[in-house]
C-alpha cells in the first residue's frame, strides 16, 4: 500500500506496543505493513469506551417536546457527522420505505458537516426528504451536544455507515438501550456484535427498510434488542476497565525501556 508515509512507517516499526480498535484496524495496519502479521504481542485490541452510565437514562421526552414530536410516534434517526461516508442518504432513502409499512414513523437526522466539509451534501439530503412519502415526516436537527437525550427519544438507531472502524455512537445506542439497525462492513459488526444486539445489513435502502420495520413493528425483538444492547455496553465498553488496560499496555512499554 502507498497510502502511508516514509514517517508513519518509521514510527510504526519503532512503537514498542500499538493499539487498535477493532481488528479491522489491526487489519488495515497488517495490509499497509505498517505492523507485522509476525509480531502479535506488540498489537493489542482495545475497544473505544464511555462512560455507559452517561447514556443509561437521558430525558428523551424533553427532546421530544422541543421537537415537536408527540410520545408513541415511532421516530427513527441517527447521529453522525454530515458526510456520504456516514449514509445519511440512506437512511433517508430507506425511509421511504419505513413509510410505507409504517405510516405515522418520524425519521431524525442529527448533525452537521464538519469545518465546511461536504457542504454540498445537505442540500442532497434536503432534496430526499422532499419525496412525498416524507412530507413532514423528517427533522434535520443540527449538531447536538445532548446525545444522551436524543437517543431516548429514538425507537431505532440507525447507522448506515460505508465504512466504519469503530463506531463510537454505536455504544452510546447501545448503553440507552436503542435496538440499532447498522451495515455490515468494517469493525461495526465488532462493535455491536453478531448475536441479535443489532439488525446488521447491506448498504441496500431496501434491507435498511425492512430491519427498521422490524424493530418498529415486532416489540419483542426490540425489547430483547434493547436488553441486550444495554448489557452488552456495560460488559465490554465502560470506560474503567478499558482505561486500565491502556495503562497496562503503557506500563508493560515503560517495563521494557532499557536503562
Amino acid at each position: 500500500s502507498g497510502r502511508h508515509g516514509r514517517l508513519e512507517r518509521w514510527l510504526f516499526q519503532r512503537a514498542a506496543a500499538v493499539i487498535c480498535i477493532s481488528e479491522a484496524v489491526k487489519q488495515c495496519l497488517v495490509e499497509g505493513r505498517l505492523v507485522s502479521p509476525a509480531a502479535p504481542a506488540r498489537v493489542r485490541l482495545i475497544p473505544d469506551a464511555r462512560v455507559v452510565a452517561r447514556y443509561e437514562n437521558g430525558d428523551g421526552r424533553r427532546v421530544r417536546s422541543e421537537l415537536a414530536i408527540p410520545p408513541g410516534v415511532p421516530l427513527v434517526g441517527m447521529i453522525a457527522r454530515l458526510e456520504p461516508m456516514k449514509g445519511q442518504d440512506l437512511l433517508l432513502q430507506a425511509a421511504v420505505g419505513v413509510a410505507e409499512q409504517v405510516p405515522e414513523a418520524h425519521f431524525l437526522v442529527v448533525g452537521d458537516t464538519m469545518a465546511g466539509l461536504h457542504a454540498e451534501y445537505v442540500p442532497q439530503l434536503e432534496a430526499l426528504a422532499r419525496h412525498p412519502s416524507l412530507a413532514g415526516r423528517v427533522t434535520f436537527a443540527g449538531y447536538r451536544d445532548d446525545v444522551a437525550d436524543v437517543l431516548a427519544a429514538l425507537d431505532c438507531f440507525v447507522h448506515p455507515s460505508r465504512r466504519g472502524a469503530f463506531v463510537s455512537v454505536l455504544i452510546e445506542a447501545m448503553a440507552a438501550g436503542v435496538p440499532i439497525v447498522a451495515s455490515d462492513v468494517d469493525g461495526i459488526p465488532e462493535c455491536v456484535g453478531r448475536d441479535g444486539t443489532a439488525e446488521l445489513v447491506t448498504l441496500d435502502p431496501s434491507a435498511i427498510a425492512d430491519a427498521v420495520c422490524r424493530v418498529l413493528t415486532e416489540p419483542g425483538r426490540a425489547e430483547a434488542m434493547s436488553a441486550m444492547g444495554r448489557d452488552r455496553a456495560r460488559r465490554l465498553y465502560d470506560v474503567g476497565p478499558l482505561a486500565r488496560m491502556t495503562e497496562e499496555v503503557f506500563a508493560e512499554c515503560l517495563d521494557q525501556r532499557p536503562p
